[in-house]
């Protein structure tokens, strides 16, 4: 059956990618804020204005229909006047300006409101006085060469251009709309683009395809202040334990291994908490850190690696004397000792007595053991384990790379394999029902 969509997961990636979003709109619109402020040279814009008086010296109330038309031709011929060359090359020469020709053009309009005998040239630089300068000296020399050439005197001033306050060009306030409206347009595609080439494991339908059990689910740490919330994890490792516990209640489990497709996907904690869950049950657990490599119980653990599993392996100590106790009740590891050039070879040749006798000793062995995909060690210790535990860490472990480890693993298991998905976010709505249950259980 095909999982439907709903508006949660529509919107989810946004929800995940929150801090992701919030700091492309803020970049973007500081971007904006800095651009207007210090990049963009800032000008200046000064209007002067020009009444056409109708050319018939008829009052504007008596005028006909050819002197209107008339005079709506002549409006649209002093505007291109204005713009003229001949004119603007007065206003250089006059005002000594260092502009040309073409500048000059490209830095002012010429307007008239529809049915009005107003023409309002304006005149933008970035010197407000010198602005207000150009564009009455523009007005001036207008009307002269229209009087010269044209042989027009209906033409005068009725508003001079003065230097402007404040400037026109940058908007500030616009160009910042603009940056944020940019900013989250940005960040809505970075968004759909990250989550399209997204190719990792995110919940527990993305590993449908494996068509394996999933035994756990085991959540994202929360924090309170300074403080991890461990309840929420604690119940998801005990459901884990029980989980195992009834997925072979026929046959009681001696060795669990613990692996994953690539490093840092969370197995060896995995593998520490488990062991401590069993032990809390009165069971005698054993873990053993496997990986020759680079181990990391005796860390996690603080406990020293002086001594370990390659030792045992190469006959060097004895099973006791490397079985160290731990400050959790029935929890013993063996730590993976010095780290030998040739881990596979002892780890073929010489595991499978470790186990036989380490079984008669505890209830339960646990191995970590090394990834899947980096070398083959995994794949020997789970074929000599009743049952594996295979990690997939939300939003790290890739598909590809767990679809390639875990048929590596069923050639090996077949049937005895169950998936951990680690790192989940789960929902605080579940969380939060589940601890006031828990909370009602003690109180009862």
């Amino acid at each position: 059956m095909k999982s439907t969509s709903t508006l949660g997961d529509i919107f989810s990636p946004f929800r995940k990618n929150l801090i992701l979003i919030i700091a492309i709109v803020v970049i973007t619109v500081f971007a904006g804020i800095i651009y207007s402020v210090f990049i963009v040279t800032p000008t200046y814009k000064s209007s002067a204005e020009i009444l056409v008086v109708p050319v018939s010296g008829t009052p504007e109330e008596n005028l006909e229909t050819n002197d209107i038309q008339t005079n709506l031709q002549l409006i649209i011929t002093y505007k291109e006047f204005i713009t003229s060359p001949i004119v603007l090359s007065g206003v250089i020469e006059s005002l000594d300006l260092t502009q040309s020709i073409t500048e000059l053009q490209n830095n002012l309009s010429v307007e008239n409101t529809p049915e009005s005998q107003i023409l309002v040239l304006t005149v933008e630089d970035t010197n407000a006085q010198q602005s207000a300068t150009i564009a009455n000296e523009i007005a001036k020399n207008f009307i002269e060469q229209a009087n010269t050439i044209l042989g027009v005197s209906n033409l005068t001033v009725i508003s001079a251009a003065t230097a402007p306050s404040s400037t026109a060009s940058p908007n500030i306030v616009l160009n910042t709309i603009l940056a944020l409206i940019i900013g989250i347009v940005l960040s809505i595609l970075t968004v759909l683009v990250k989550s399209a080439l997204d190719n990792t494991i995110r919940e527990s339908k993305d590993l449908e395809f494996l068509e394996t059990p999933i035994y756990g689910e085991i959540p994202v740490a929360t924090m309170s202040g300074n403080t991890i919330i461990s309840a929420e994890i604690d119940e998801a490792i005990r459901t884990l334990r029980t989980n195992l516990i009834f997925s072979d209640y026929r046959d009681q489990i001696r060795t669990l291994t613990i692996t994953s497709s690539n490093s840092s996907e969370g197995k060896s904690t995995i593998a520490i908490e488990l062991a401590k869950a069993f032990s809390l049950q009165g069971k005698k657990v054993l873990l053993i850190d496997s990986d020759l490599r680079k181990p990391a119980q005796h860390s996690k653990l603080l406990i020293r690696n002086n001594i370990g599993l390659s030792n045992i392996l190469v006959k060097d100590k004895s099973i006791e004397e490397c079985i160290k106790p731990t400050q959790v009740p029935n929890f013993s590891v063996i730590t993976s000792g010095p780290i030998p050039p040739n881990p596979s070879e002892i780890i073929s040749f010489g595991m499978k007595n470790v186990l036989k006798e380490v079984t008669s000793l505890f209830d339960l062995v646990v191995i970590d053991a090394p990834p899947i995909l980096p070398v083959a060690d995994s794949l020997v210790l789970s074929s000599m384990s009743d049952k594996t535990l295979f990690i997939v860490r939300s939003r790290k472990t890739k598909l590809e790379d767990a679809k390639k480890a875990f048929s590596q693993l069923l050639k090996i298991k077949d049937n005895s394999i169950g998936i951990v998905l680690n790192q989940v976010e789960l929902d605080p709505k579940a969380y939060e029902y589940g601890f006031e249950y828990d909370k009602g259980k003690k109180r009862g």
